[in-house]
């Protein structure tokens, strides 16, 4: 007897018949625009961290110099 687990292993990696991405072009559209969003906001977080670690440093050196030290 199989358990569920297994049941479920075995028709992940049966290949469908019943669906081929070419049939449906808006659902590989709609994929590519969720992996387009992320990989912008990954970008426009990295460039915002990036500027804001660069500001805290010109803003420490600043006052540094600032108080003499």
């Amino acid at each position: 007897m199989k358990n569920a687990l297994t049941i479920a292993s075995e028709k992940l990696c049966k290949p469908s018949k019943k669906w081929k991405p070419a049939d449906k072009p808006e659902m590989l559209l709609l994929v590519n625009r969720i992996l387009l969003e992320n990989l912008l906001n990954n970008l426009v977080s990295s460039v915002f961290s990036e500027s804001q670690f660069e500001f805290s440093n010109f803003f420490t050196d600043t006052f540094l110099s600032l108080s003499g030290f």
